[in-house]
């Protein structure tokens, strides 16, 4: 996230929006979040 606040000044909106896609894919791709998104539903149920 850092580094795309610091891309936002030379890069236009869309750019931008388009590389925070792409790491928040990245981000849902870890066992991290895998076992945070489980922990989440079990906790709701």
């Amino acid at each position: 996230m850092k580094a795309t606040m610091r891309e936002s000044y030379e890069h236009s909106l869309s750019e931008i929006l388009e590389k925070e896609v792409q790491a928040q894919r990245l981000a849902g791709q870890t066992e991290d979040h895998a076992k945070a998104v489980q922990k989440f539903l079990t906790k709701r149920s």
